[in-house]
This record gives structure tokens, C-alpha cells and sequence, in this order.
């Protein structure tokens, strides 16, 4: 939908007014998702040749706990900013970010507590798995990041679509040129360093684009009720999402027994998270504008999201063939022969990438129809089918077994989803992802 088929002008534009249009949105979403993975190349290219395999198991460990951290005490995500306070009158929307904010600091620093008392009984537990130092830098990373993915969340809210679109970019950039030098320094914990860095750097740039207009919001503004239920249920959701993303990771450091394996892990689901969320990129950028439609033709709205789905699941299939095609090439040719038998768990890591964009379609249809409970049921789908899958793969395939629990989850939430939401995705292009998926599955394992 472009910004003339918004719908109506009189209605809609005054609310739309301060958003890109549809075609921008998705423009900047796309052009910051090719620069994150540009930077992601690096970061699985460069970063794990510098550490090797085994210190880049260590490495890739800490950075998914704290991903896995900050995005589970991000509670809502983007999605309660970008729904509610776009859907507000122009001149409430600075006062309800600002509300929003503050209650989500506070479930952060509650979040955080928690985490600090965590990472205390892991250390005295088991100081080998667990030293103080390496695990004092991964939660003090967690602590920096959260208010930072505060601050981006509401400068998306507000209108910052290309400020949302080039943060992980930015961060990722920070972390490539950083790890060299700090691990020739300090080693891992050097390269640890280089993570608490690009946190840091990202809270700093946050505040800066959200600082001026939240000063001059007012202060009173009270958060409805039917919001803050959103927002919890949204919350849990996107924490049991990081459960099947973050959790490969976890899985395989905690099952497989390697730190090798770990590594192989880490390089073969960090790929395919990272194109999923390039896909995912495209209903986030869009999210804001459609919720402004939504507030008075919530059919265009919808229609609209319709067919980014549609293009979305498209994108979905040449991605993820050409990647698994290619793996076993760039596998030698870049990282060298240590990482060769890495191949095999990027075969279900990919196939989980034509089902993972039919998640994100499910996500962005939960917020505009404002049914999170429909959401947090396919998020339970799946975690739990992750999580069971893990037990039974892990030990016996290490990481192409924490992978393939990846696959299971992706599979088990995309298909309660499309259950739960009717129409959003026609039967035919339900077809395509499955077929796509099993092909992609195919030519991996054959390979």
C-alpha cells in the first residue's frame, strides 16, 4: 500500500501525518536490514576467524544472553509503542511514550535484579562454565542495552523509521571493529568488552533522538488498562520467542558439551535469525502507520498488511534457498576448513526461515486486531516444541540437533498462528513455506 491507497485522505492522513509512507517505511526497513547484514557478514566472517572456534563458542554464547536478556526485558517490544502510540492524537503521543517508557524502565529494573541474583548463584555454582568476569561483562552489556531498546522503541513510535532501521547496523559495525583489538588485549573477555561498547554507543544515540520531545511531553499521562494487558501479554510472547532464537545457542553449550559445537551453533542460527529478522523488518517499519490507518479503516489496514505478508513470504523462499546452496562454499572458502562441519546445522536453521516469516505476518496481525492472547498461544507452540525437541536432538546431533529444535519451534508457532489468525495467509502461499521449507531442509542435509 502506498501512501495514496492509505485510504480515505480526510481521515487518515492527519493521523498518518507524521509516519513515512508505506512505501518508505519498507524502504528504510530493507535498506537498514541489507546494511545489518552487511555488518552480520563481518560478524560471522571476520569475528569468528579472529577467535577460532572455540573462544568464538565463548564469544557467541555471551552475545545471545545478552541479546536473549535484553529482548526478554524488552516485555512488548516495538509492537505496544508502535501500536498505541500511533494510534494516539498527535499531540498525546510524546506524553503516552513517555508513560510507556517509564513503566517499562521499571519492569526492566526489576528484570535486572533478577538477572544480577542469577548470575550470582551461576558463579558460585560453577566458576568454570561461569567465571565472574566474563559473566560480570554479559550482564552489565544487558543493563546498558535495555534502556537503549527503550529509547529506539519510542523514537520508532514517534516517527524515527530510519533511526530503528540502522540501529542494529550501527551496533554490529562497533562490535567488528572493536573485537580485533580488544581480543589481542584482553582476549575474550576483550571481545566480551566490545558488546558492553556498541551497548553503550546505542543508549547514547537513543538518547539523543528521544531526550528533547519526551522533556517536553507531559508528565500525568496514565497508561489504560487495556494497554498495560497488551503490553504483558505481548511481553511473555516475545520473551518465549527469544526462548526458541536465544535458546539454540543455550541448548547446545549446555547439551552438546562443546564449545566447538557451540560455535557451530551460534554461526548457523545467528544466519537464519538474521535474515528472519530482515523479513521481520518489513511489519515492524509498516506497524506504526497501519495502527494510525487501523483507528478509522481498520479493512485498509488490514489489506495492507495483507500484502506485505505476501511479500514477505515471498522474500522468505529465495533467501533461504540461495543461503543453504551456498553455505558449504563460504563455509570453506571464508572461515577456513576448522569450520566445515558447521554445514550441517545451518540445513534446518535455514528451512526455518519460509515458517519464520509466517510468525512475523501472525505477530503484526495480533497487534492491529489487538488480540496478543491469540499471539502468546502460537509463542507457547512454540517454545514448548523447542524446548522438547532440544532434549531429544541436542545430545544426539549437537548442533545440527539444536538447529533442527529451532526448526521444530519455528514449525510448531507458524502453524498455530495461520490456525488462529484466518485470512491472513491464503492456502497457497501456506503451501509455498511448507514446500519451501522441506526443500531447503533437503538440499542441506544432501549436501
Amino acid at each position: 500500500m502506498t501512501e495514496g491507497e492509505a485510504g480515505p485522505a480526510p481521515p487518515n492522513a492527519p493521523l498518518a501525518a507524521g509516519y513515512p509512507s508505506t512505501r518508505r517505511a519498507l524502504a528504510l526497513g530493507l535498506w537498514g536490514k541489507a546494511v545489518e547484514v552487511a555488518t552480520l557478514a563481518l560478524l560471522v566472517t571476520l569475528v569468528p576467524r579472529v577467535l577460532g572456534p572455540g573462544d568464538y563458542g565463548s564469544f557467541a554464547l555471551g552475545l545471545g544472553l545478552v541479546t536473549l536478556g535484553s529482548s526478554a526485558l524488552a516485555l512488548s517490544g516495538p509492537a505496544v509503542m508502535a501500536r498505541f502510540v500511533a494510534a494516539a492524537p498527535p499531540s498525546e503521543r510524546a506524553a503516552l511514550a513517555r508513560a510507556l517508557a517509564l513503566r517499562a524502565l521499571r519492569w526492566r529494573a526489576a528484570g535486572l535484579a533478577a538477572g544480577l541474583v542469577v548470575a550470582v548463584a551461576l558463579v558460585l555454582v560453577d566458576r568454570d562454565q561461569f567465571a565472574p568476569l566474563p559473566t560480570a561483562l554479559v550482564l552489565l552489556a544487558i543493563v546498558i542495552d535495555a534502556p537503549a531498546t527503550v529509547a529506539f522503541q519510542i523514537a520508532l513510535a514517534l516517527g524515527h523509521t530510519a533511526a530503528w532501521s540502522f540501529r542494529y547496523p550501527f551496533q554490529n559495525a562497533l562490535v567488528v571493529g572493536a573485537v580485533p583489538a580488544l581480543y589481542a588485549a584482553a582476549g575474550v573477555n576483550g571481545a566480551l568488552g566490545a558488546i558492553v561498547l556498541s551497548s553503550s554507543a546505542a543508549l547514547a544515540a537513543g538518547l539523543v533522538l528521544v531526550a528533547r520531545p519526551l522533556r517536553a511531553a507531559r508528565a500525568n499521562a496514565v497508561v489504560p488498562r487495556h494497554v498495560s494487558r497488551f503490553a504483558l501479554l505481548q511481553g511473555w510472547s516475545n520473551v518465549l520467542v527469544q526462548v526458541q532464537h536465544r535458546g539454540v545457542v543455550v541448548a547446545a553449550a549446555l547439551l552438546a558439551g562443546s564449545r566447538t559445537e557451540t560455535g557451530y551453533a551460534a554461526l548457523a542460527a545467528g544466519v537464519s535469525i538474521a535474515i528472519t529478522y530482515a523479513i521481520w523488518q518489513l511489519f515492524t517499519v509498516t506497524t506504526p502507520r497501519f495502527a494510525a490507518v487501523a483507528t478509522v479503516d481498520p479493512e485498509a489496514a488490514a489489506a495492507a498488511l495483507r500484502r506485505v505478508a505476501h511479500v514477505a513470504l515471498i522474500a522468505a523462499a529465495p533467501a533461504a534457498l540461495v543461503g543453504v546452496v551456498l553455505t558449504p562454499p563460504l563455509l570453506r572458502g571464508v572461515l577456513g576448513a576448522d569450520f566445515s562441519a558447521a554445514k550441517v546445522a545451518f540445513a534446518p536453521a535455514l528451512a526455518a526461515i519460509p515458517l519464520a516469516a509466517l510468525m512475523g505476518a501472525v505477530g503484526a496481525a495480533a497487534a492491529l486486531q489487538l488480540r496478543p492472547e491469540a499471539r502468546l498461544w502460537t509463542t507457547v507452540a512454540g517454545a514448548v516444541t523447542f524446548v522438547v525437541a532440544a532434549a531429544a536432538l541436542v545430545p544426539a546431533f549437537d548442533a545440527a540437533g539444536a538447529t533442527g529444535a529451532l526448526l521444530a519451534g519455528t514449525a510448531a508457532a507458524a502453524l498455530a498462528g495461520v490456525a488462529l489468525f484466518p485470512g491472513l495467509v491464503e492456502a497457497r502461499l501456506l503451501a509455498f513455506s511448507l514446500a519451501t521449507t522441506a526443500v531447503v531442509l533437503g538440499v542441506g542435509l544432501a549436501q
